[in-house]
């Protein structure tokens, strides 16, 4: 694989505007933890993560996912995500796949279950492991070789082959929720107040649940702030504040990344996939799928469509 600059880590990145999505290539970093991401991101590519000395908690499209210690784990991460709460410091390995190499290099049911939102782990913390990142990471330097290159990247194609064989897709961890902020009913005036910053996080994640859960519908803000039992304003501040993007950018991008989905793994025509994924018309999906990916969403299918499964490995 061709050597590219290495870029500032995805969960470091500053929270100012940017062109999403991003993308890093095949590139990777370890990196220490102590604290939150400040924001969500996503960016093109399947993403790799190993945790070192205390598991940390995820926010992935909309839910809070608990990473295990010393299990190599992967999610594609045009799904919004970051790192929601780390209880002691920790470390993390990053290696990001671009899409079309990790379909050349998954069986089937894991790119199916991978492109379907799933995290999917090692069943076992592996001896040696948190040492073989740290290997691989380096070698994804800006002064490492080709050859060396090549080498993590041929490790690398393994690990996502065993994933395929033994991984297992991570739970999602259900947040208590707070008693003092009961989702409004219908017609119910949402309350106006101000949150401490644990009610804000427990709101926000409120409102990304229930986008995740309904971003094929058509949705209101009205919507979300009812369903955190706050003010549509407050909704929209609180969402921003913690997450640094709108509602609507973060509704936007659960679309495009089920459309995304869908034209990998389906023939459907482009209008059904964009009217599935809640978009109101073909118009509006093809541009925000242009200024989101920098090509049409035709072009984009053929470019990475799923490949077809070896002679028996079954249906997909």
């Amino acid at each position: 694989m061709p050597r590219a600059p290495r870029p500032t880590p995805p969960h470091r990145r500053d929270p100012g505007p940017r062109r999403e999505p991003l993308r890093f290539g095949f590139s990777g970093d370890y990196i220490p933890l102590t604290s939150p991401a400040g924001r969500d991101h996503v960016h093109a590519e399947v993403e790799l993560n190993l945790i070192g000395v205390h598991p940390l908690q995820y926010l992935f499209a909309g839910g809070a996912v608990d990473f295990p210690v010393g299990r190599w784990l992967a999610y594609w991460a045009a799904m919004p995500h970051r790192v929601l709460e780390v209880s002691q410091a920790c470390t993390m390995a990053w290696i990001t796949v671009p899409l079309d190499t990790f379909l050349g290099w998954a069986p089937p049911g894991l790119a199916q279950r991978i492109l379907a939102g799933a995290i999917i782990a090692e069943p076992h913390a592996q001896l040696g492991a948190d040492a073989r990142a740290q290997d691989w990471t380096r070698a994804l330097g800006e002064t490492a070789s080709a050859e060396q290159r090549h080498i993590v990247a041929l490790e690398v194609e393994a690990l996502v082959r065993r994933l395929g064989v033994h991984g297992q897709a991570l739970p999602q961890a259900a947040r208590a929720p707070l008693a003092a902020t009961p989702v409004a009913p219908p017609g119910a005036r949402p309350r106006r107040s101000r949150s401490a910053p644990g009610q804000s996080l427990a709101l926000v994640e409120r409102i990304c649940r229930y986008l995740a859960g309904h971003y094929r519908e058509e949705i209101a803000i009205a919507d979300c702030a009812r369903a955190a039992g706050v003010h549509s304003h407050h909704a929209m501040t609180l969402f921003r504040r913690t997450c640094g993007t709108t509602i609507h950018a973060y509704l936007t991008r659960l679309r495009l990344a089920h459309a995304q989905r869908r034209l990998l793994s389906s023939d459907e025509a482009v209008l059904a996939i964009a009217l599935d994924a809640g978009f109101g018309s073909q118009a509006r999906f093809y541009v925000a799928f242009t200024e989101a990916y920098g090509t049409t969403p035709a072009a984009f299918r053929r470019a990475h469509r799923l490949l077809a499964p070896p002679p028996g490995a079954g249906a997909w």
